[in-house]
């Protein structure tokens, strides 16, 4: 151990001293031109909302940064006062240290275990990383360091305020969790029993840049030497692909388990933090949909989200929340958020009518939009008994073309299906019936449609969903395999079958769909 670290802990207040005078330009919007002398050459720092290395910024560029996110975050960020030192320890022949101390948050008033990791650079102690833990840990430099790049996402994130660095993010994901309604579909379960199969789920997933530094920190020779060296390939809009789609994520180990939550004991990568949950803003909170794509959804496994909101809210801090253009009835047809919600509701509840044939519940639910478009009596009863209509022929073959070019999407597992499947109606081939629900409605619920489509929209896709599903179920015996059940989920919760609108529908076709008499003919194929 070297005369340098030896007296640094020996003589504990001047640990603190160091830290408290780092905590100090911290803090300061005027102290960016301190605050970058204390941070070591290697240290990963905040610069605009982006995290990179100090060496890799210039000084000029840093204490301006600093001031300004200082001056904008002020009275939001937090604030650390009272230091008091806990304990240190060094490694590495004396360059390294670790120290952990705890501090007050002035403005929640709550003590809190902070971990800073020192190194000796050029005769001086500098700081090489820092980070708000729940309690002291057993942490190595390098460790630590782990920790601090793994809060990149909050470090990035400007939901709520950029951050400062590590220090104010670890804090924002720790103790300030958003404070918004949830909104959950009753018995909505969730809990991971890590299969796997997202991270194999023919869809791309992309990383901020920022995750580079932690892929490149990870001990990957310790981890898998094979993926020592390991540089994701960057976007044009300079986000990193973590895997495209057709592949399975590199970072999976022999078990399907991610190596990289394995190691930190945690998911730093938002994509994978978030899935299997989708948010959208409404004027009363946030709706919150899980994805059938997972198998623990799919099989209603885990405990009820409602009873689990902590979790849930820290995954709202790292998603990418829609956020309406306005609440619709029908195509050009806005109503109040009052409205929107009942009318949903209606729907919500029809599909639960669990003794009522499914398809029937789908016509019903047509025909109480087209009513409420034409501010006409409702009359349910009457409808769950009217005899069925006629498809004409024109738009059941533009029905024919747009499924086909569904089914005709890239996505290996729909490409696996014969080129010969029919397109009719056999409605008595329906197995699996409440999974086929969970999953309309949840496309429902989850307001992809309504960003910005409509209800009528939504339920005439759903509609096209149940289509889909019959048709996939007449291919083989009716048991779907988990991999076509991801892909209708994705074609309804995730909103890509109303992404391929534009692109895939005849264009009165799309006019059809959002029409409310969509759903009296689009059920009634004549049965082959």
């Amino acid at each position: 151990m070297t005369q340098a670290l030896t007296q640094i802990l020996e003589e504990t207040s001047g640990l603190t001293q160091l830290f408290q005078d780092f905590l100090a330009a911290y803090g300061d919007p005027e102290g960016g031109d301190r605050l970058y002398d204390f941070y070591a050459e290697d240290a990963p720092v905040s610069l605009d909302g982006r995290l990179c290395r100090k060496r890799d910024v210039d000084r000029a560029s840093f204490a301006e940064a600093h001031r300004h996110v200082g001056m904008d975050g002020n009275a939001r960020l937090p604030v650390f006062e009272r230091i008091v030192f806990l304990a240190a320890s060094g490694e590495g022949a004396g360059s390294r240290a670790v120290g952990w101390f705890e501090a007050r948050e002035a403005g929640d008033h709550r003590q809190v275990t902070v971990a800073c990791g020192f190194l000796h650079e050029n005769g001086l102690w500098r700081v090489g990383w820092c980070v708000v833990a729940t309690s002291k840990q057993d942490w190595l430099y390098q460790g630590g360091l782990l920790q601090t790049l793994a809060e990149y996402q909050w470090i990035c994130s400007d939901q709520a305020v950029i951050t400062q660095g590590s220090l104010d993010g670890s804090y924002i994901r720790l103790y300030r969790q958003p404070n918004v309604q949830l909104f959950f579909l009753p018995e909505t379960r969730f809990s991971c029993h890590m299969t796997g199969a997202c991270c194999k789920t023919d869809y791309g997933v992309v990383l901020p840049g920022a995750a580079q530094l932690l892929i490149d920190a990870l001990p990957w020779e310790d981890i898998r030497p094979a993926l020592k060296g390991t540089q994701l390939a960057v976007r044009p809009d300079g986000q990193l692909q973590l895997k495209d789609n057709h592949e399975t994520c590199r970072f999976l180990d022999e078990h399907t388990q991610c190596l990289v939550h394995k190691f930190l004991g945690r998911q730093p990568f938002g994509p994978c933090a978030v899935f299997p949950f989708g948010f959208a803003k409404t004027p009363e909170g946030v709706a919150v949909t899980t994805s059938h794509i997972c198998g623990s959804v799919r099989n209603g496994r885990g405990p009820l989200l409602s009873e689990r909101q902590d979790i849930v809210s820290e995954r709202l801090f790292l998603a990418k929340v829609r956020t309406p253009n306005g609440f619709r009835l029908a195509p050009g047809l806005d109503i109040p958020w009052e409205t929107f919600c009942h009318v949903e509701e209606m729907l919500l509840d029809l599909l639960a009518e669990s003794h009522i044939p499914l398809y029937r519940r789908l016509y019903v639910g047509n025909r109480i939009l087209d009513a409420l478009r034409k501010n006409e009596e409702l009359e349910v009863s009457a409808w769950l008994e009217e005899t069925p209509g006629v498809l004409t022929e024109d738009l059941r073959e533009e029905m024919r073309t747009y499924f086909a070019r569904i089914l005709a999407w890239d996505r290996l597992a729909l490409k696996r299906l014969p080129q010969d499947m029919s397109l009719d109606l056999h409605h008595e081939r329906l197995h699996d019936e409440s999974v086929v629900v969970a999953i309309l409605q949840k496309l429902l619920f989850s307001k992809v449609y309504s960003y910005p489509f409509d209800l009528a929209t939504a339920h005439n896709l759903a509609i096209v969903l149940y289509v889909l599903t019959l048709a996939l179920q007449s291919v083989g015996d009716g048991d779907l395999t988990d991999e076509l059940w991801r892909e209708l989920a994705s074609l309804g919760g995730h909103g890509l079958l109303s992404s391929l609108l534009p692109d895939s529908a005849p264009p009165n076709l799309v006019a059809f769909l959002g029409s409310s008499e969509f759903g009296q003919w689009a059920l009634w194929f004549p049965q082959s």
